[in-house]
């Protein structure tokens, strides 16, 4: 029942975007972690990034490789660094380098049938020039015992991006479809964003299928 809903909602958030001549972006994730001395765990994520819009077939619009440690928790609390390359177009000869280092301030709120985590995230963004990004999320997580029917984890984000010259903003809005699909490890989301950060336009409504592996 509850994959029969999924589906639903994918149908309906599938056709209210594609009206209004959406984007298609699939984005792939792969993490994992590992152990240096006494260390906090370090997380490591590696994303490839597909752009289906543009061209008669996918082509890579970016790969990206992230390391991320807590450096601080406290209760509810928590502070990661973390460290981001990513190479824009890597296989073209006009391929250009980003450098991100971020801060992200998390806090927690638990109960019984749910969890919420309020995502506070400070970016730095190092291309042909320079940016800030700061980005706010909301994650609602619901229990198994409690969500049988919708998507077990929702989130909403909102996206500031400023410098000297100008000003961005963009809204995210995620549904996961399936958690650990056949024991694998493997999760598969559905996100729409209210702005297709590759295109001049003011407005466009782009479509996100995303994967998320770990390991």
């Amino acid at each position: 029942m509850k994959l029969l809903v999924n589906s639903v909602l994918f149908v309906l958030l599938t056709t209210v975007t594609f009206a209004q001549n959406p984007g298609l972006i699939s984005y792939h994730n792969f993490s994992s972690q590992f152990e240096i001395g006494l260390f906090e765990p370090v997380k490591t994520s590696s994303i490839v990034y597909l752009d289906y819009n543009r061209y008669e077939e996918p082509e890579i619009f970016f790969v990206e490789q992230t390391f991320s440690n807590r450096v601080y928790k406290k209760g509810n609390w928590s502070v990661d660094a973390r460290f981001t390359y990513r190479r824009y177009r890597p296989f073209k000869e006009e391929a250009t380098n980003e450098f991100r280092p971020t801060t992200v301030v998390s806090f927690q709120q638990s109960r019984l049938k749910y969890r919420i985590v309020h995502g506070f995230r400070f970016e730095q963004r190092f291309r042909e020039t320079y940016t800030n990004r700061w980005r706010y999320k909301l994650d609602l997580n619901l229990n198994e015992s409690t969500s049988k029917l919708f998507p077990l984890k929702w989130s909403n984000e909102f996206l500031y991006d400023f410098n000297s010259s100008r000003k961005n903003y963009e809204n995210r809005f995620r549904f996961q479809l399936q958690q650990d699909v056949f024991g694998t490890g493997l999760r598969v989301s559905l996100e729409h964003r209210s702005k297709n950060l590759f295109s001049e336009n003011k407005l466009q409504h782009l479509l996100v299928l995303r994967t998320d592996y770990s390991f």
